[in-house]
Parts: structure tokens; C-alpha cells; sequence
């Protein structure tokens, strides 16, 4: 459930971050040995900021969490 949570997210992160000269998201899924890999792939601007990106509930936008 979790990682279902985090996929949703991830698409919708994506999905906002598409502007006229960057249309495209990209999703994939593999299965390596013991582990599967997803990927999410925007041409966004990416994180301004790395160091908040495991602050529990930080956010940079008006709406959600």
C-alpha cells in the first residue's frame, strides 16, 4: 500500500512539473534479482533544495502534503 502511495506521488510531482518545452513523463518498472526498480522520469526543474528532502511533511506547495 505504501509503495503505492509513493508512486501516485511520484506521477503526480511528475505530471505538475511538465511546462510547454518539457511535455513528456516517462514511467518504467523492471525486476532486478531480489528487488524491483520504478522509474519516474521529468524534464522538471528537479530539487532546489536536497537538504529537505527527507524532512517529514516539508512541502514547497500551497496544496498538499
Amino acid at each position: 500500500m505504501h509503495i503505492e502511495q509513493v508512486l501516485i506521488n511520484l506521477i503526480k510531482n511528475a505530471l505538475e512539473a511538465i511546462t510547454v518545452s518539457a511535455t513528456a513523463v516517462e514511467i518504467s518498472c523492471r525486476r532486478l534479482l531480489r528487488s524491483v526498480e520504478f522509474m519516474v522520469i521529468d524534464q522538471g526543474t528537479g530539487i532546489s533544495n536536497a537538504a529537505n528532502l527527507f524532512v517529514t511533511f516539508f512541502k514547497t506547495k500551497d496544496k498538499g502534503a
